[in-house]
């Protein structure tokens, strides 16, 4: 039996939160898919772990952007209320010379997600602004979270972006990660914690017992 597994985390605009509406996964340059998506032209059934519905997904690269994405996902999306953070996993199970494709998520709760443009940071959750905003954790680190401007992403944008500035006692929390980078900050049992989650993760998973049923 071989295990394919692809686990991605989730941005605004993956989850169609951006100015496009669109929805989509964003396949990272340095990540291979092929694998689960053998052939660009054909829809791919997946089976909903939570429920056992059905999905079909299909690869396509944009002619533009040159972007390779993960189309059919918005009602998965909407039906399971995914937010900026959550991660999702399409796993391709290869037993007894059968095919089996999979799709799951993993949310995250009650934590303020951002990802860095150009030295400041966009909010994938500013409802949660007001529950980070002038809170300390027990180590007496102070948070403050400023409003910093209100402009486009590009030029060909149809709405305005707002940028913010998250300062811990004082020190910009921008600095701590790179261009286009996904964060977060939470605080844990009265522990402000600063996240760097990952982008992607591939699996693989190999073995000579195959499963009967």
């Amino acid at each position: 039996m071989k295990i394919i597994q692809f686990i991605k985390t989730l941005n605004n605009t993956e989850l169609g939160k951006g100015t496009t509406h669109e929805t989509y996964i964003l396949i990272p340059k340095k990540a291979e898919i092929n694998d689960i998506f053998e052939n660009e032209k054909i829809n791919y059934k997946f089976i909903c772990k939570n429920n056992n519905n059905e999905i079909n997904l299909r690869l396509r690269a944009t002619a533009k952007r040159k972007e390779l994405r993960i189309l059919g996902l918005g009602n998965y999306y909407r039906e399971n209320k995914l937010n900026p953070g959550d991660s999702i996993l399409l796993e391709k199970i290869i037993n007894n010379g059968e095919n089996k494709l999979y799709i799951s998520h993993r949310k995250e709760e009650n934590i303020l997600f951002f990802q860095k443009v150009k030295n400041r940071l966009e909010i994938f959750s500013p409802e949660l602004i007001n529950d980070y905003h002038n809170q300390t954790d027990a180590y007496n680190h102070l948070i403050k979270i400023e409003h910093v401007a209100s402009e486009k992403k590009r030029t060909d944008s149809p709405t305005k972006t707002n940028f913010y500035e998250i300062m811990i006692n004082n020190i910009n929390v921008v600095d701590e990660f790179n261009d286009k980078e996904i964060g977060g900050i939470t605080i844990f049992n009265n522990k402000l914690i600063i996240l760097h989650p990952f982008v992607f993760e591939k699996h693989i998973i190999d073995t000579e017992v195959n499963i009967h049923e």
